[in-house]
């Protein structure tokens, strides 16, 4: 499942009251529009539409969160990979393997960082060695087992 950023359409201009919508809708995607409207002073009407304008946009979008044991997935890892070449083409092919939730181009230490969800850590090493070793433009990987979180939060802006 391979995951790209959308990036906004225009150079779309967000107002006051539309960074107060997504404080909002950060807190309970599921708030009507009644009730979103009424915590920002405007129609239930107003606010559909400016919801809508922001996700058509591409300002944002709804997901679910999941719990992660829920779904069988007991371990995961934060990647720092160093590779040569065309980057865009590594990340692309790191983007491919179906258990990466995460792939990042970064300035820094490393140059592609991965996040990547497993049912155990038999399953991790699996995912390393058999589809992000063989990576041919791959020239280092050091990975990071996640021992506990304390803090997921999904998407920059107003909080």
């Amino acid at each position: 499942m391979s995951k790209k950023a959308s990036q906004p359409r225009d150079q779309y201009s967000i107002d006051d009251i539309d960074k107060e919508i997504i404080r909002q809708l950060r807190g309970d995607g599921r708030m009507s529009y009644r009730i979103l409207g009424q915590n920002v002073g405007l129609s239930e009407a107003a606010v559909r539409q400016r919801v809508n304008r922001l996700r058509e946009n591409n300002i944002f979008t709804i997901s679910v969160v999941v719990n992660q044991e829920a779904f069988g997935i007991n371990s995961s890892a934060t990647i720092g990979i160093n590779a040569q070449g065309d980057l865009r083409k590594v990340a692309r092919k790191l983007a491919d393997i179906p258990e990466t939730e995460y792939v990042n181009i970064t300035a820094g230490k490393f140059d592609i960082i991965v996040d990547v969800l497993a049912a155990d850590n038999k399953e991790l090493s699996r995912i390393i060695i058999e589809e992000i070793k063989p990576i041919k433009e791959i020239t280092e990987i050091s990975t990071n087992i996640i021992m506990e979180n304390y803090k997921i939060a999904y998407g920059a802006g107003p909080s």
